[in-house]
């Protein structure tokens, strides 16, 4: 019990850290000229080959003990988180940022709805208010923000947050059993390389500018934040925590990009945004301190 205890503080530790490391990944994106499908792939096969020196034994043995079929089914995450990154991409270049931020910060009611009717667990009072808040947050960013529906994009980034849903819950599935280094290794490698079809498909790979030096830099970038550091974290969380535990971490990510966005690219914060994101940010604090109060009263008895 107590090594478990030190295991959820080291993943809520781990999990705050790359939280902070989200906000970053629009900065990272937008200053990063190559095309965005080579931006969705690449970020994760990196990924994926820079953990192979830090856990080459685990590695080694993980595909040592597989086979074919069983390394694919625990790839899944991978291939879904790539999938992920592809529709939300391709969703927020096609749609209105705040259209988009709108359909994201859903994904706490889509995981509140998963645990009521898969797994049969009750939401409670607290929990539910706090997805009220997510939604009425979630509203004001698209009204102030000016988002529209109807776009060609809104379909992509519903469907990029349905997928980003089933991936923190397959990798909660899937991870069980395995070292964290060689889990992560494995759906990141063959998650992106599962999404360079999209590459070829969509004839970005004949307007890469090999010698865009910027690029490469800001791609290493989100390479090592927010995708080693801020995924790998939520990986790492949700086998300790629920998923929807993790997903409300993701409702501070809209205030965190536009902090690094004024920070590094001088962009004004549009001040009318703010009241959603203290909105979302509520939600969030509302749902933590219930549970750190229900930890308690657990204690207590």
């Amino acid at each position: 019990m107590v090594e478990t205890g030190n295991k959820k503080k080291t993943a809520l530790f781990f999990l705050i850290g790359g939280t902070v490391t989200f906000g970053f990944s629009s900065l990272f994106v937008k200053l990063c000229d190559f095309p965005a499908t080579v931006i969705a792939a690449v970020r994760i096969i990196a990924a994926g080959i820079i953990i192979i020196p830090f856990a080459y034994t685990s590695i080694i043995s993980l595909y040592k003990k597989h086979s074919l079929r069983e390394l694919f089914v625990l790839a899944i995450p991978g291939i879904l988180l790539g999938l992920h990154f592809q529709a939300w991409v391709w969703g927020i270049k096609n749609t209105y940022i705040a259209t988009g931020t709108f359909i994201f910060s859903t994904n706490p009611v889509l995981f509140a709805v998963t645990e009521k009717l898969i797994y049969k667990r009750r939401v409670k009072t607290s929990t539910v208010f706090s997805l009220i808040l997510v939604i009425l947050g979630g509203l004001w960013i698209f009204v102030i923000g000016n988002g529209r529906f109807g776009q060609p994009g809104n379909i992509l980034c519903l469907l990029a947050t349905v997928i980003f849903v089933l991936y923190l819950l397959s990798a909660k599935r899937y991870s069980k059993g395995l070292t964290h280094a060689s889990f992560i290794h494995l759906i990141y490698l063959w998650g992106g390389i599962a999404m360079l079809p999209f590459v070829f498909i969509s004839g970005d790979f004949k307007i890469i500018q090999f010698n865009d030096t910027y690029s490469y830099l800001f791609l290493m970038l989100l390479v090592i934040f927010p995708t080693l550091i801020g995924h790998t974290s939520s990986n790492y969380a949700v086998r300790y925590f629920s998923p929807l535990f993790v997903s409300f971490f993701t409702l501070f990510e809209p205030l965190l990009s536009s902090v690094a966005a004024f920070i590094f690219l001088r962009e004004k914060p549009e001040l009318m945004l703010y009241p959603g994101y203290i909105m979302l940010i509520t939600a969030s604090l509302i749902y933590f301190l219930s549970k750190f109060q229900l930890k308690h009263k657990k204690m207590g008895r």
